[in-house]
């Protein structure tokens, strides 16, 4: 078995924290959540597509996932702050890669703790 190589390209800042991040299968494009909520789509030379706010400013990425064709984004959403007996309200938002448009939006009452697209 040969063996692979991982080569880094560029050594990028941000200005915030990056909490998640999940790669497109399909095309060059990176989906990554920051620490207030937001969803940003990257290239791989790192130019940005597009930047989406949370649902509401309380509000922090949880999970992501990309659908098996790449074309829509899945986000869960869930309080930046519980507190003991609170009851969580999350939101899993369905988002279209190409032009960040809310393809379809649930409110849950239960955090999050796999998202995964079986079928596209």
């Amino acid at each position: 078995m040969a063996g692979h190589i991982i080569r880094q390209l560029e050594e990028i800042h941000l200005a915030v924290k990056v909490d998640l991040m999940v790669w497109s299968n399909k095309m060059d494009l990176l989906a990554l959540s920051n620490s207030k909520g937001e969803v940003a789509l990257h290239r791989l030379t790192w130019e940005r597509v597009w930047l989406l706010p949370p649902p509401t400013p309380n509000m922090v990425v949880r999970k992501l996932a990309w659908r098996l064709d790449g074309r829509v984004i899945a986000v869960a959403y869930v309080p930046k702050v519980i507190s003991v007996g609170q009851e969580v309200k999350g939101e899993v938002t369905l988002i279209d890669v190409e032009n960040k448009d809310i393809l379809h939006s649930i409110i849950i009452s239960d955090d999050v703790s796999c998202l995964i697209w079986l079928q596209g």
